[in-house]
């Protein structure tokens, strides 16, 4: 029998669906910004893609896989700006906590409710189709994983310290880490605060964790 012909990852109907599940996700990160997750309903996110509940389920396993997608698309359009403006090394990671700190200051709540609820879990990682990334990132020629962010850290130390741009003591996987329950975590603390310069905020953590730029050595005369 012959094998069943593939569908174009870039046809018309694979980018409906991917524009559909954006839709739904973005619909869920405005609401979260004044509700709670459980108080949203399944058929206002279905409207905002306009597709019916059933056919929801159809491109989502559940309403937390929803929430998944909110918070990975997140990441890789992050990594995708990244990469659009050509910064390694320190400069991507501080570039990196500096974005979250402006995406916070816009929307605290949503952020802080889809990092409350996301936590760990044992949900498959999600893995964007390329109609999905071509329209999150158009241009982004990147073809990882876009929700590994532990592996975007890790690539961003190993290229500082190659530069002497940071002169911290551990493995590249263990400061990837930290950075990583840093950027992920500093919205859990205080998201109720009025006035919070959050951009600020993410600035100053990040400095901390990084330490000063190594004094470059000159040579001896």
């Amino acid at each position: 029998m012959d094998a069943k012909p593939e569908i174009d990852p870039l046809s018309h109907r694979a980018r409906k669906i991917a524009g559909a599940r954006i839709a739904i996700a973005r619909e869920l990160e405005r609401r979260l910004e004044t509700e709670e997750f459980a108080d949203v309903k399944v058929e206002d996110l279905a409207a905002a893609g306009g597709v019916s509940r059933a056919t929801l389920f159809n491109y989502f396993s559940s309403k937390e896989q929803i929430l998944d997608f909110v918070a990975y698309a997140s990441m890789y359009c992050l990594q995708a700006e990244v990469r659009r403006r050509g910064l390694e090394g320190r400069a991507a990671i501080e570039f990196a906590f500096a974005h979250r700190g402006e995406q916070v200051a816009k929307s605290p709540r949503a952020v802080s409710r889809v990092a409350g609820a996301i936590g760990p879990n044992r949900r498959p990682m999600l893995v964007f189709t390329v109609a999905e990334r071509a329209l999150l990132a158009p241009g982004d020629p990147f073809d990882e994983s876009p929700s590994v962010l532990g592996r975007f850290f890790q690539r961003e130390i190993h290229t500082a310290r190659a530069r002497g741009e940071i002169d911290l003591p551990g493995t590249d996987f263990e400061l990837a880490h930290y950075l990583g329950a840093l950027i992920a975590g500093a919205v859990l603390i205080g998201h109720s605060t009025k006035g919070l310069d959050w951009a600020a905020l993410h600035r100053a953590h990040c400095a901390r964790a990084l330490g000063p730029r190594p004094a470059r050595r000159g040579k001896r005369t």
